[in-house]
């Protein structure tokens, strides 16, 4: 009788044993896990920055060595170029997480409720800060057009979109339609048969490949304003492109950094 009892304290201990060992196994594995993920996350964000850099370096070597008649160069130039877009279109629109989950989306079946309910006793009684946010939204999101001209507005600022005219000296306004100008969007001049380019004071942003392929354009100024001019902006321009900027400006630095043609002003 001793014996089975000690037998079955025995199995007990062991099998307790064997339990606490179990779950001190799993923490280990857990934390261990946790690490990892925590390496692989900023593995990835490191292996992203040196991806956007050997594919700027890469169009660049290709921009500097490229002939007219080298259509395998034009075509590796134009092939790394669209994964540098898919790149940036990706790094400015990070997915959503938990999407689907989230308890604060409203449910339209309880919209369709309250607007039954406030049929009869709130029609026609909508703050009027509510119609004013939504003239704004809508604003900041129209295309508008002046001239050949198309811009978008924010605020009381504008940015320049796009180009229909086929001018050879252009000038792009400081104020257009009453708006101020601060910035130029990515593509916005993208083909355009422009030579001489003026860029007004005021604007501080040239975008992505905004006057990409303007094989015409030999002459650009820019003003002491800029302060942030997008990848390849004029890649794709002609052979004798010169630069006209003031001595220490954003603009002159600019074109001393990637070998183009300058002129101090």
């Amino acid at each position: 009788m001793k014996r089975k009892t000690f037998a079955l304290l025995f199995c007990a201990v062991l099998v307790v044993s064997c339990l606490f060992a179990s779950c001190n196994a799993n923490q280990k594995i857990f934390e261990e896990s946790s690490s990892d993920n925590d390496l692989k996350d900023s593995s990835s964000l490191s292996s992203y920055d040196a991806l956007i850099k050997d594919l700027e370096n890469q169009i660049l070597l290709l921009q500097q060595n490229q002939t007219l008649n080298d259509s395998k160069n034009q075509q590796e130039l134009e092939r790394l170029q669209q994964m540098l877009e898919q790149l940036k279109n990706e790094n400015s629109n990070p997915p959503e997480e938990n999407q689907g989950t989230d308890s604060t989306k409203p449910d339209p079946n309880d919209k369709n409720d309250k607007e039954e309910e406030g049929d009869d006793t709130q029609e026609g009684n909508e703050p009027e800060d509510s119609d004013k946010k939504e003239e704004t939204d809508d604003n900041k999101n129209q295309q508008n057009t002046v001239g050949k001209f198309l811009y978008t507005v924010n605020g009381n600022q504008a940015t320049i979109t796009g180009y229909t005219g086929e001018e050879d000296t252009l000038i792009i306004p400081s104020v257009i339609d009453g708006y101020s100008v601060v910035s130029i969007a990515d593509n916005a001049f993208e083909g355009a048969k422009i030579k001489k380019l003026v860029i007004s004071s005021g604007i501080v942003k040239i975008g992505w490949f905004s006057f990409q392929n303007c094989p015409f354009l030999s002459s650009v100024t820019l003003p002491t304003s800029i302060e942030q001019i997008g990848y390849s902006a004029f890649s794709g321009a002609s052979s004798s492109l010169t630069f006209y900027a003031a001595s220490g400006s954003f603009a002159l630095q600019y074109a001393q950094s990637y070998g183009f043609s300058y002129v101090t002003v």
